[in-house]
């Protein structure tokens, strides 16, 4: 009967060692991970015949595009959401491109992992990180606003947390003449269906995503400054 027990528990922690939870992979951090997303908004409703027709057009005017890459600094490589002494550091790289505003947002952080049983309000217990570090923006050719490097280059805050229901993302970027805030947050209604709502990239977001594996598709509405709204699907894999 020992015998048998011990196998048993043997199989129960390979099993478990290979088990990635959902919400981690899509909101967490590891070891070493590879995001990314593509996404396919159609032209505003409300834009004029003749305004979609006179707006310079290209593949990338109707996309939006991301990457990040994170990977741990310290303990040796190896990852834990148990932090006790030694938390783990991550180097976190970003890249975003809005083709309608023809906008890329970049930057290069330091993350740290969240203390065990950290709390906030509305969310209760989550796990996840916070980062700063170092953003540049760019907003075309035409903006006159980017000639200015102190207009370009700038700083960023974010912080990213997640429980077995719910996520909670929220980044600033602070530039010499503006501030860009993204807040979204995420919520189970299912395993494998989630909604979310917020403002990111000063229009506000909703949407309803589809957890798949590793991999999560959402098909969402934006709210312009100019009140145009904008419907599309994103795929984001989980590397």
């Amino acid at each position: 009967m020992k015998q048998i027990f011990t196998l048993l528990l043997l199989a129960c922690n390979s099993l478990f060692a290979q088990y990635n939870p959902t919400m981690r992979i899509n909101f967490g951090g590891s070891s070493a991970i590879v995001r990314l997303q593509a996404g396919y908004f159609v032209n505003p409703i409300g834009k004029t015949a003749k305004e979609a027709t006179t707006q310079k057009q290209s593949s990338l005017s109707s996309m939006r595009l991301g990457f990040e890459s994170m990977f741990i600094i310290n303990n040796r490589g190896r990852f834990s959401e148990s932090v006790s002494r030694n938390a783990p550091r991550f180097l976190v790289f970003r890249v975003n491109h809005d083709g309608i505003k023809s906008s890329t947002l970049s930057s290069v952080s330091l993350a740290t992992a969240l203390k065990c049983r950290t709390s906030i309000p509305l969310f209760g217990q989550v796990k996840g990180y916070w980062s700063i570090g170092a953003a540049m923006r760019n907003n075309g050719i035409h903006n006159p606003e980017i000639i200015e490097a102190k207009n370009m280059i700038g700083g960023r805050l974010a912080f990213n947390v997640y429980n077995k229901k719910s996520a909670l993302q929220a980044e600033v970027c602070g530039f010499a003449n503006k501030a860009i805030v993204n807040v979204m947050v995420y919520k189970k209604l299912s395993s494998h269906l989630m909604i979310s709502t917020g403002y990111e990239y000063e229009q506000g977001v909703a949407g309803l995503s589809a957890l798949i594996g590793s991999c999560r598709i959402t098909a969402s509405t934006r709210i312009s400054q100019n009140k145009q709204l904008q419907h599309g699907i994103t795929f984001i894999a989980n590397l």
